[in-house]
């Protein structure tokens, strides 16, 4: 899915700077697997970078290889919740998340393509927490940074299979995957917006029921 630029313009202003995504991509394991093919946004090329969330049913800890895990917490009964990202050298279309262990899983996923950002080489990305919870309200802790024009991307994983009906207020472009099923059910899910902030608290995802979740967020700099 891409951005319609009219969004982009809404959330940035005529000329601003900083990081923004350009498409998007969501997707789940419905069958459960070792290997999971995660089918990345269109339009990659070299410079952009791209991220992606990924929420399995076990606490074992996937990979990518050759990325960069950001982020990766076990939560819930037995699931886990990881960020993995990298600086692309040219196109791309899929990856393979490994899960590992000895069981299959199944799985949910979010992946943005993003430009406008600080090479990671020099400046990573950043994540906080994650908030760990059991309840209808998964609620990302607040983030201090210095003030610049971050893209900011709360994310929200539930182990349960509850939906994600709604994204924190002000947070655009929510995208969310859905293993289904009755055994192994997760959701992914995460919205994101540009803001120059020193402190930033997103407030709460809403979910359709009370279930057992992770929150966090992940900021990305300015080139």
């Amino acid at each position: 899915m891409s951005v319609p630029a009219n969004l982009i313009a809404n959330m940035l202003g005529a000329g601003a700077p900083g990081p923004v995504v350009l498409s998007s991509s969501a997707g789940q394991t419905t069958v459960a697997a070792k290997n999971h093919i995660v089918m990345l946004p269109s339009g990659i090329v070299a410079g952009d970078l791209v991220l992606v969330y990924f929420v399995n049913d076990t606490t074992n800890a996937a990979g990518i290889p050759g990325w960069t895990t950001l982020n990766t917490q076990p939560f819930g009964a037995s699931a886990r919740a990881s960020v993995f990202y990298i600086q692309a050298t040219g196109p791309m279309s899929t990856v393979t998340v490994n899960t590992g262990g000895v069981a299959n899983v199944t799985a949910a996923w979010v992946v943005r393509r993003i430009r406008g950002h600080k090479d990671p080489s020099v400046q990573p990305p950043t994540a906080n927490g994650p908030a760990t919870g059991n309840n209808a309200a998964p609620d990302p802790a607040s983030f201090t940074l210095t003030p610049a024009n971050h893209l900011l991307i709360p994310c929200c994983a539930v182990d349960g299979g509850t939906d994600c009906t709604a994204a924190p207020a002000g947070y655009n472009d929510q995208q969310t995957g859905d293993s289904g099923g009755s055994f192994g059910h997760v959701v992914a899910s995460n919205a994101w917006k540009q803001a120059n902030v020193g402190t930033e608290d997103p407030g709460p995802f809403t979910l359709a029921g009370t279930d057992q979740w992770a929150a966090f967020t992940i900021a990305i700099f300015p080139a």
